[in-house]
């Protein structure tokens, strides 16, 4: 399941950066989502080492926490056009 999680987890970072690399969204929001991504892909990692259910919920909230971001800074950056 760790691997699979990480498979959505780099499909999902690159889907993220889209609106960056468009121009839809501006180089703080590419920089966030690319920060939140990189971090949410890193806890995943971790827990495919350590193998506990402590990792896994370390890696439940790194996903709250991307997801938070990734529409916070998106919020942030439409209303600043």
């Amino acid at each position: 399941a760790r691997r699979w999680s990480l498979a959505f987890a780099l499909a999902l970072l690159g889907v993220t950066l889209i609106p960056a690399f468009t121009g839809s969204l501006g180089p703080l929001y590419g920089a966030v989502a690319l920060a939140a991504g990189g971090f949410f892909v890193a806890r995943i990692v971790r827990a495919m080492r350590l193998d506990t259910p402590e990792a896994d919920r370390d890696v439940f909230k790194a996903s709250l926490c991307q997801l938070s971001l990734v529409l916070a800074v998106m919020l942030i950056d439409l209303l600043r056009r």
